[in-house]
């Protein structure tokens, strides 16, 4: 069966549900249509959606949001709404229908975007639509680092257990400050191995609102040559320099060789040299502070458990549970 045929089937399978009518269902009918669905990773030019999304219908999409460290909820939801008020072009969400079986996930259902990946046009975009798609994006991220907090992390969670150092256990502090975060970054570059000389994040005085995964599948382009930003799982209040670096860590198929030869050679480095036009303009150039990102990552996945002890979003949560269970444990002795 083609990704045409799939993306219609799901489209006939799920009836007449669309956004003028969404209302009209109720959370177990849009699960059990989702179940329709999950199977369909396709829209009708073949483009292949996210992992956790499925096609609802015509005009619909669903998305799966699971709690798993990194991604919370109400995080992505609330940075969602953040975005579209700054006039940033993200899917507008209709619905959130909670879990049956899990309450703390829930699945979003939002606007269903036509158009391609950035990833897709790549190859085929000349120099002068990059700048423009560039400029696009550039003015996105403007209006992100307009909005600041002197607290990091999710917009709802305060966790700042992101990508960055997603295999740490343990993670920052919840609501860590801008010298709290700083304290764990250089942390790691200075432990458990020996210090790499004049690597260190300097001081920087508040966070701003950041998306955290800008790479080209999560940037779709319209048939009206307008950019929309998708997937705001990551997203949140991190130091400004951070979307720099999750953004040149990324690694895109698009600039590996297409072939053998000098031309392919040459293209290849064109295609290169405007990747890094297109990132300079977006996001800046942030090349120490990434060089010491990508050292946090490794050391943290080498030594996942190595800040024990330390103050953590891990150890805040362990010490509420304790509170709850001493509590309940109270009550229970009032009682008898």
């Amino acid at each position: 069966m083609s990704c045409s045929e799939q993306s219609t089937s799901v489209v006939e399978a799920n009836g007449t549900i669309n956004r003028s009518n969404l209302s009209n269902y109720s959370d177990a009918e849009i699960r059990e249509l989702t179940l329709k669905a999950v199977s369909y990773r396709f829209d009708e030019s073949g483009t292949s959606l996210s992992s956790a999304a499925a096609l609802l219908s015509h005009d619909l999409v669903t998305k799966q949001i699971s709690v798993d460290g990194s991604h919370v909820p109400g995080d992505e939801i609330s940075s969602m709404e953040l975005a579209d008020s700054l006039g940033i072009r993200v899917p507008k969400i209709h619905r959130v229908v909670p879990n049956a079986v899990f309450p703390s996930s829930c699945q979003i259902v939002m606007d269903r975007i036509y158009g391609v990946t950035l990833e897709e046009a790549w190859a085929d975009l000349g120099w002068w639509s990059t700048l423009k798609v560039a400029w696009q994006l550039r003015c996105y991220v403007n209006k992100m680092r307009s909005v600041t907090s002197i607290t990091a992390g999710g917009l709802a969670s305060g966790s700042a257990h992101c990508m960055a150092w997603a295999l740490d256990v343990y993670g920052p502090e919840l609501h860590a400050s801008p010298s709290n975060l700083r304290d764990y970054m250089n942390w790691w570059l200075q432990n458990p191995q020996p210090t790499i000389s004049g690597l260190e994040i300097k001081p920087f005085p508040y966070f701003v609102f950041s998306h955290l995964d800008l790479h080209m599948g999560n940037m779709i382009i319209d048939e009206q040559k307008n950019l929309w930003l998708i997937d705001w799982g990551q997203s949140g209040y991190y130091p400004v320099f951070m979307e720099y670096a999750r953004f040149r860590f990324k690694k895109n198929r698009v600039l590996a060789s297409d072939g053998t030869g000098s031309i392919a050679r040459w293209k290849q480095r064109l295609r290169f040299w405007r990747w890094r036009l297109f990132r300079w303009i977006a996001v800046g150039h942030y090349s120490w502070e990434a060089r010491a990102l990508a050292v946090i990552g490794n050391r943290s996945t080498r030594h996942a458990r190595a800040r024990k002890g330390f103050p953590s979003e891990r150890a805040t949560r362990e010490a509420a549970r304790r509170a709850a269970r001493e509590s309940i444990n109270s009550a229970r002795l009032v009682d008898t």
